[in-house]
């Protein structure tokens, strides 16, 4: 695991089981994210951060609320049939479209979700965008995100 780990600086992290990292040889996991002084103290500080302003509590009550607002819309005339699933953990939230949508609905609704404002990331190999806002959103962002969505179900 990486990404936000250091906040931009180069960091990664491994987790497995005891056996696994047992039978390794050292340096078997280096590599460019392997760590060094500057990214470990950058590290820590991110791990401080996050748990002061207590983003981990923050990403479950807004995740809620962003499924909650996806929800709404699912269940509303906005989403003309198109969104099968919403499912997540936190933050992280996928929206799959219907088995019944056009192929290529999720780039379609990328592009008009764009064309508002909203960056939506289309992943898997099945119709489905992800949402994945930083750790520190607002509900008061989640609802601008969820609006500009609808306004994107809209327009196509």
């Amino acid at each position: 695991m990486a990404k936000g780990i250091a906040s931009g600086f180069p960091l990664s992290a491994v987790a497995t089981r005891r056996e696994i990292a047992d039978a390794c040889d050292p340096g078997m996991l280096g590599g460019t994210y392997a760590g060094n002084a500057l990214s470990c103290a950058a590290a820590v500080e991110t791990q401080k951060v996050i748990q002061e302003e207590g983003m981990v509590e923050n990403s479950r009550v807004m995740g809620e609320r962003l499924r909650d607002n996806l929800c709404n819309i699912q269940s509303s005339a906005v989403s003309k049939g198109l969104i099968g699933d919403v499912r997540g953990l936190g933050l992280m939230t996928g929206l799959e479209f219907a088995k019944e949508a056009e192929p290529g609905i999720k780039a379609k609704i990328s592009q008009a979700a764009l064309d508002e404002g909203l960056l939506l990331l289309g992943c898997s190999t099945y119709e489905v965008v992800r949402f994945a806002p930083a750790l520190n959103i607002t509900a008061e962002d989640i609802d601008k995100g969820t609006d500009m969505l609808e306004r994107a179900l809209r327009s196509i």
